[in-house]
């Protein structure tokens, strides 16, 4: 298939992806949802599907495996940090229009360490490149509303998960550079199997009780969000073994101006002259990012 090799489709279908997970994680806290539920959830949905997803393919185990699973594991933890410390950033009060964007703005982190870690810097020498790269970090910025007030813990929360989101990112990309041949299905699988035993161990900590609709639906918002983050996950990977971290991750930032166009579209929430000129940017950089 076209698709499986070319790394700009695959970025951009997991940018799609990720962008209505986003959207499906933000509706789930409007909705009354428990996130811990979903936290749990969504990685089992994903280490079953990267299992039989690895079974089809034929996987065998890799000479590599050591590497694979300290790897993997580790991504696995950086993965679990970023969702528990956004999680968290949002219950301390920080609204998702900033939290999300200061989380996306890892990307700066991603640009700047890819270059040094992975030798990226023929990937940002263009002048097209350097210019997209340029309009969707001020896209992210723009959609950021900060306001006067108080400091809210919340915004450390979410730094935090800035960082580690990062440091996710970075690991996946060191295992293809260190050992291309090994299965993006079994390091998906080690990753997410490693975030499902975080959560599920966070999630046994004495909690409000729930009642039995809410626990249903947080299941439910937990297998959709699931399925969402497989096929995202999947392509994000194999983007990043074909290309560049540097600019597949620029494309994937832009993942959470899905939560603001279809909150606009469903729900006629408004959109401000800062949100229009953010998509008119983010727009203008994919076609000049190629």
């Amino acid at each position: 298939m076209a698709l499986a090799g070319n790394w700009f489709l695959l970025a951009l279908v997991s940018m799609v992806l990720q962008g209505f997970h986003a959207f499906l994680y933000k509706k789930l806290i409007q909705d009354g949802g428990d996130p811990r539920i979903v936290q749990v959830v969504m990685p089992a949905v994903v280490s079953v599907l990267a299992a039989i997803a690895a079974v089809a393919e034929g996987v065998s185990l890799p000479r590599a495996l050591t590497i694979l699973v300290i790897v993997a594991g580790v991504q696995g933890v950086l993965f679990y940090l970023t969702t528990a410390m956004r999680l968290e950033a949002i219950r301390s009060g920080a609204p998702a229009h900033i939290v999300f964007p200061l989380v996306k703005s890892s990307v700066v982190f991603i640009i700047i360490l890819s270059a040094f870690l992975f030798d990226e810097w023929e990937a940002l020498r263009t002048p097209r490149r350097l210019t997209s790269i340029a309009m969707i970090l001020v896209a992210i910025s723009m959609l950021m509303e900060w306001r006067r007030g108080p400091f809210n813990r919340g915004v450390l929360y979410a730094l935090l998960a800035m960082v580690s989101g990062a440091g996710a990112s970075l690991m996946a990309k060191y295992l293809f550079v260190s050992e291309a041949e090994i299965s993006i299905f079994a390091f998906m699988l080690i990753s997410n199997a490693t975030t499902f035993l975080l959560a599920m161990s966070a999630a046994a900590r004495p909690a409000t009780r729930l009642t039995r609709e809410r626990y249903d639906r947080s299941v439910i918002w937990g297998a959709a969000t699931g399925l969402l983050s497989f096929g995202g996950f999947a392509a994000f990977l194999q983007a990043i073994k074909l290309g560049d971290l540097s600019i597949v991750a620029s494309i994937n930032a832009l993942a959470i101006l899905f939560p603001v166009l279809l909150s606009a579209i469903l729900y006629g929430e408004r959109l401000t002259f800062r949100k229009e000129i953010a998509v008119f940017l983010s727009i203008v950089a994919l076609v000049l990012i190629q």
